[in-house]
C-alpha cells in the first residue's frame, strides 16, 4: 500500500500545474493578440517581446532565419510599411498595411512547458486613392509554431512555415458616374 501511494505521488508531481490545453492556448492567444497589435502599430519591440531566446524561423524554401535575420527583416519590413502609407498620403489618399491581423489556433499539444502550435495567421491590407483607385490583399499563413513557457509567460521558440497564400483584389478605378445627356430641343 505504501508504494502505491508514493507511485501515485510521482504521477501527480509530474503533471505540470495549471497547464490544461485550454489554458495554454487562451494564453497563447493572448500572446498572438499582442504580436498582431505591435505589427498593425509597426511596434517593432512589442513584436520582438513575445520572442524566446534563440528564435528561429523555418521557410517553406527550407530558408532558416535566426533571431538576428528575423529582427532585421521585420524591421526592414515595418519600414517599408510606413514608407507605403506616407506616400499614400501625400497623394491624398490612405494604406492601411497591415490594416488587420489575426490569428487562429487549429491545434495545441502541451507537454510541460512546451505547446506545440498549428496556427492560422491572416493579414489584410487595404488602400484607397484620389480618382477611384482602390487596393485589398490577404496573406495567409499556416505554421507550427513552438511555444515555451518562461518566467515572463509564453514565448515563441520557433516557427516553421507549412503553407501561405496571397491573394489580392487589384488596384481598380471606381466607375466613373456617367455624366446627364444633354436636353433635346
Amino acid at each position: 500500500m505504501c508504494l502505491f501511494s508514493v507511485g501515485l505521488v510521482l504521477i501527480r508531481l509530474a503533471q505540470p500545474v495549471d497547464q490544461s490545453t485550454e489554458t495554454v492556448k487562451r494564453q497563447i492567444e493572448a500572446v498572438y493578440a499582442i504580436r498582431a497589435q505591435g505589427l498593425i502599430t509597426k511596434d517593432l519591440r512589442q513584436v520582438l517581446d513575445t520572442l524566446a531566446p534563440g528564435f528561429k524561423q523555418k521557410y517553406i524554401s527550407g530558408q532558416i532565419v535566426d533571431r538576428k535575420g528575423w529582427d532585421d527583416a521585420l524591421q526592414a519590413r515595418l519600414d517599408s510599411m510606413k514608407a507605403d502609407e506616407s506616400r499614400a498620403k501625400s497623394n491624398g489618399g490612405q494604406w492601411k498595411n497591415p490594416e488587420r491581423v489575426s490569428t487562429v489556433i487549429q491545434n495545441v499539444v502541451v507537454t510541460g512547458n512546451k505547446a506545440t502550435v498549428t496556427a492560422v495567421t491572416t493579414t489584410t491590407s487595404s488602400a484607397t486613392y484620389p480618382h477611384g483607385l482602390s487596393y485589398a490583399g490577404k496573406f495567409e499563413e499556416t505554421t507550427e509554431d513552438t511555444w515555451v513557457k518562461t518566467a515572463l509567460g509564453w514565448r515563441l521558440q520557433n516557427i516553421e512555415q507549412i503553407r501561405n497564400r496571397t491573394s489580392t483584389d487589384e488596384m481598380r478605378a471606381k466607375p466613373a458616374a456617367k455624366a446627364a445627356a444633354p436636353a433635346k430641343k
